[in-house]
């Protein structure tokens, strides 16, 4: 069933005769509906508009999938061309004209009507110029006042008036915001989102890749100061203005980056940020010092955590401003640690402080924090910001903390904790003590069931001891001697008895040893002789035999010089007996023939 709402109030707004001509309907609602009607003979209605067309509508609708899909899609048609036109009809109207003068300036001729103004913002400013003139319109038919009135009070929808804001948004042009970076999210080449914010507002930027991919910079961090220019927009989805980014600069934080980073390579290399000097906390602290304002909320949550992990631990505080001018908030930062630390008596030091940007955490770069939690004697835990803000005081400081209530922790343990690792430990030495015990009196009764009864023991030794007895006596002195002597009488008869054999071989072996030496001798003489010999004519053929006898040996690099290597200039070197000499030839002569 196809149904109509104020009809008459549709028609004046949106002229339904031009519209009916753009959207090419007559072919869908007054041909093909009228026809069908006229056709089947259904009941109609028909309405006089006021462009003077009619337009007849089905009322009465026929059972079927059919014509109940075709009343549908042209249902659907009708509302998305009246929608169409009533915005194109707005944007038209609000419409300011603008004309150039000679300087380049522009300015308004005609304002919009106050009625579509009305729509989106407060009630316009009075015009200096001269006002727009209205198109006339047709008298409108007294049937149809009453629907003109409420058209004029008909309630937009959320996606109408996103669309109005946009436009708005839209013709403001590029804009130029300085900010600070919060919510950052994005990697090289892909899209970034991100807020600018200052002391009391925020506004959401939406970097996208097409425009990112020109920016040579690095990617920006939460906590910089940037300036970016683009265009202000309405995402109607989520129903927040944004700003499509089409540049990014730094404002003014560049210098203090690279400040930053010098001091912090400075200080590394005087091994200040070095692991091994980093000392391991107590684990039983009696006190606790905090250097921190006292109207932070920082405070209160590290006292609070403090008490309730560890009542009867003492907490000393030494105030100190942790926001203002970097320089005078870091001497007093600095003036309050030296003081903990000389006169307050603690067991370690914490320094916290809550979130803020990294202009807020600059006074916690200063050389002269740094320096003091270095000379500091006791332990220091450093708590300031949050998990992604690191300062050049965490670097020096022996535990770095993500947030005050974390640094509390670390510093003081939980006693219920303690106590609870103190039962364990104490549960487990008992167990394990009981085990031992059992464990020694099961051996002890396997060892006695092993040991023999004491009468059977007895008895047993007695038959040793008995048995040692006998072999005592049969072994006594005098008849160990006088067995060895009849040993002895018998070896003697036996050697008696071989000695006629034994002395021919005697004096026939003395007879050989005497050849044998005889002949030693004869041999060893020979080869002595041999050798003299030899060495005679090894020294007569030895070049050095030669040389004690007059002559010289002239050698070319390393080698015996042949006549062929004698030329003018060449070097030779002369070996005589006693010495050698180095000799240029300077003239060369033939052989003399005999």
């Amino acid at each position: 069933m196809l149904r109509v709402a104020r009809l008459p109030a549709l028609l004046r707004v949106t002229r339904l005769p031009a519209l009916l001509r753009v959207a090419r309907l007559p072919a869908l609602l007054r041909v093909g509906l009228l026809r069908r009607r006229r056709r089947r003979g259904l009941p109609g209605r028909r309405w006089r508009c006021a462009g003077g067309a009619t337009l007849g509508v089905v009322v009465a609708a026929r059972r079927g999938r059919r014509r109940r899909r075709d009343v549908h899609h042209g249902r659907v048609l009708l509302r998305r061309r009246t929608f169409l036109a009533r915005a194109r009809a707005r944007r038209e109207a609000s419409r300011p004209l603008v004309s150039t003068t000679t300087t380049g300036q522009r300015r308004v001729v005609a304002e919009p009507p106050r009625r579509l103004l009305a729509l989106f913002d407060a009630p316009p400013r009075a015009s200096t110029t001269t006002p727009a003139t209205s198109v006339p319109r047709a008298p409108a038919d007294p049937a149809t006042s009453a629907s003109t009135t409420a058209e004029d009070d008909a309630a937009l929808s959320p996606t109408q008036v996103a669309q109005l804001f946009k436009e708005r948004l839209d013709g403001l042009g590029d804009l130029a915001v300085e900010g600070e970076v919060t919510g950052f999210r994005g990697s090289t080449g892909a899209h970034w989102y991100f807020e600018l914010k200052d002391s009391t507002s925020r506004l959401s930027v939406s970097f996208f890749s097409s425009a990112n991919r020109r920016h040579r910079g690095a990617l920006p961090q939460n906590g910089d100061l940037v300036v970016v220019r683009g265009r202000p927009s309405f995402y109607g989805p989520q129903g927040r203005a944004q700003l499509i980014a089409s540049s990014l600069t730094a404002a003014g934080s560049g210098a203090l980056e690279r400040m930053l980073e010098e001091r912090r390579a400075r200080l590394a290399a005087e091994g200040l940020f070095a692991a091994e000097r980093k000392r391991p906390l107590p684990v039983l602290p009696a006190c606790v010092g905090i250097v921190t304002s006292l109207q932070t909320a920082a405070v209160r949550d590290v006292v609070k955590v403090l008490r309730a992990r560890a009542p009867k631990v003492s907490v000393v505080i030494a105030p100190a401003p942790v926001q203002g001018p970097a320089a005078e908030v870091g001497a007093a930062l600095a003036a309050a640690i030296a003081h903990l630390d000389r006169h307050g008596g603690c067991d370690v030091i914490l320094i916290v402080r809550g979130g803020g940007s990294r202009e807020d955490l600059r006074p916690f770069d200063e050389e002269s924090v740094v320096r003091a939690v270095v000379a500091c004697r006791v332990p220091v835990v450093s708590g300031v910001g949050h998990e992604i803000d690191v300062t050049l005081c965490d670097h020096a400081a022996d535990r770095r903390a993500a947030t005050p209530s974390q640094a509390a922790e670390f510093a003081a343990p939980a006693v219920a904790e303690l106590e609870q690792q103190l039962d364990a430990l104490q549960q487990r030495l008992r167990s394990s003590t009981a085990r031992k015990v059992a464990e020694a009196g099961q051996r002890l009764a396997r060892l006695q069931g092993r040991l023999p009864a004491p009468a059977t023991l007895a008895q047993r030794h007695g038959r040793a001891l008995d048995g040692l007895a006998s072999r005592l006596a049969r072994q006594a002195p005098l008849s160990r001697l006088a067995g060895d002597r009849d040993r002895l009488d018998a070896l003697e008869r036996r050697l008696s008895h071989r000695r006629p054999t034994l002395d021919p071989a005697t004096a026939r072996l003395a007879q050989l040893a005497a050849r044998l030496d005889d002949a030693v001798q004869r041999r060893a003489a020979d080869a002595a002789g041999r050798l003299v010999r030899a060495v005679d004519q090894l020294e007569a053929l030895s070049p050095l035999s030669v040389l004690k006898r007059g002559w010289a040996l002239a050698t070319l690099d390393d080698r015996l010089a042949r006549a062929s290597d004698l030329v003018v200039g060449a070097r030779l070197r002369l070996r005589v007996d006693g010495g050698d000499a180095d000799v240029i030839v300077d003239a060369v002569r033939e052989p003399e023939r005999s």
